[in-house]
């Protein structure tokens, strides 16, 4: 998702570059209605997969073939695309050796936050981005559905709670998400709406929170360009380290990022941004020794985030309902 704000960047600066950009079947829904590019060529690695890809390339020479990726997966438009130019990100990010089958290695700092890798790729290309744009652009059949959406909950604080990640070290436990729920709806009289993506994990809890809590909405599944829209009309959107979070930084929704298992400091969504960060990662409470999980992760971290101080920092975010509404007005306008 970040590497649309590079691509945006580049757009922005030569405005005539035409952009095609190799894609992952399920992330291509994010690229729709996105001026910036001319063409997207969805890809997975299994062979048939690959055999369209080859005949999608077909006739095209690019003067820059630009590879964001980290893995080995990424590695397939790089062989089948013919370019003058093939770079990728240096070894402090790209991993499985991409370097070796590229002409260029662009050097990046240790550790740093996805966005400004990318952006440092920006400026070996000789763009130099400032603040980050998406350019997200919604149809009007979305933005009547997000209207009618939302049309029973005009005054009420709009909450999207993500109780799930790509990863169970990175999840808060279910049972504080549906108790922040019902505080939620109990004290803010607030809408809630559990969203996420297809899994099964996904789906029960977001059925486990419905349950427990009447009247709260369930709206998780793989429709990726309804998400974008129900994000895009709440006042708030609460998540672990993952992608709708920061699909609320992007479209300027206000966020609470839970971190405890990964460093906020370099997986959590790049300032400025309107909300909080509640950061477990580097927090040593007695007899909770930085115990590691895997690479750049720390297990137990986010049973030590509490419901209590979740509400609080919710409340601090929606206390101003003059806000809310200046910037609905903002969201909602063709």
């Amino acid at each position: 998702m970040y590497g649309l704000a590079l691509v945006q960047a580049l757009h922005d600066s030569h405005p005539n570059l035409e952009i095609h950009w190799a894609v992952h079947p399920r992330a291509l829904p994010l690229l729709w209605h996105v001026p910036a590019v001319h063409r997207a060529h969805p890809y997975t690695t299994r062979v048939g997969s690959l055999w369209q890809l080859r005949r999608s390339l077909r006739g095209l020479t690019f003067d820059v073939l630009l590879n964001l990726g980290m893995y080995l997966h990424a590695l397939p438009p790089a062989l089948l695309a013919r370019s003058k130019r093939s770079l990728c990100l240096g070894e402090a990010y790209a991993r499985d050796k991409l370097q070796w089958f590229h002409d260029e290695s662009i050097p990046v700092e240790a550790n740093s936050r996805v966005l400004d890798v990318f952006f440092t790729a920006g400026r070996y290309l000789g763009v130099h981005p400032a603040a980050p744009a998406w350019g997200w652009q919604f149809t009007a059949e979305e933005r009547e559905a997000r209207s009618a959406f939302f049309e029973s909950a005009s005054d009420s604080p709009r909450v999207a709670l993500v109780p799930c990640s790509g990863r169970p070290l990175k999840d808060w436990p279910t049972d504080r998400w549906a108790q922040l729920a019902g505080r939620l709806k109990a004290r803010q009289d607030a809408l809630v709406v559990v969203t996420g993506g297809p899994s099964p994990t996904e789906a029960r809890a977001a059925s486990q929170i419905a349950r427990e809590v009447a009247g709260v909405r369930v709206a998780v599944g793989d429709d990726l360009r309804r998400m974008l829209w129900i994000l895009s009309g709440c006042d708030l959107v609460v998540g672990p380290d993952t992608g709708p979070l920061h699909m609320a930084r992007a479209l300027g929704v206000p966020l609470l990022g839970l971190y405890g298992h990964t460093d906020p400091r370099r997986y959590g969504p790049p300032p400025p941004f309107e909300g909080e960060l509640l950061d477990r990662y580097r927090f040593d409470a007695h007899e909770r020794p930085s115990a590691w999980e895997g690479e750049g992760g720390r297990a137990d971290r986010m049973q030590l985030i509490t419901v209590d101080e979740v509400e609080d920092a919710c409340l601090r975010i929606l206390r101003d309902p003059a806000t809310r509404a200046a910037r609905r007005r903002e969201a909602f306008a063709p």
